[in-house]
């Protein structure tokens, strides 16, 4: 358990962290109202695709600057797997269903693998 749960009287009482949590999603400019896209729902098809076309470039920027603590994630995860350690995916949407494509690239280290998938 990451931290004891207080004693609380109302049961919809929101957990101490859930305020920290909802603040630092806050933060983050893909969860933010954009009220230049509040119609984009009636758009022409072309104009949208232009829309996301123009976000998706700046895709490969942020993801640059994030290359050293890629790697970094990458060098512990085979180092743990090279000792036997496991590699969990966790994910929802496009992200939980490209998760479940990788583990058939990813070589087990015994005659068993387990593997498993909702969603």
């Amino acid at each position: 358990m990451c931290c004891p749960i207080p004693d609380r009287k109302d049961p919809h009482e929101s957990h101490p962290h859930h305020h920290d949590l909802r603040a630092q999603l806050e933060t983050l400019t893909t969860e933010a109202y954009r009220p230049e896209l509040a119609d984009v729902d009636r758009l022409p098809t072309l104009d949208i695709a232009r829309l996301m076309n123009g976000e998706d470039a700046g895709v490969a920027g942020a993801v640059s600057e994030q290359v050293p603590a890629i790697a970094a994630a990458v060098d512990a995860a085979a180092e743990r797997m090279a000792r036997g350690g496991r590699l969990i995916y966790a994910g929802a949407g496009t992200a939980g269903r490209l998760g479940c494509w990788t583990p058939p690239s990813v070589r087990p280290r015994s005659t068993r693998i387990r593997r498993g998938s909702s969603g």
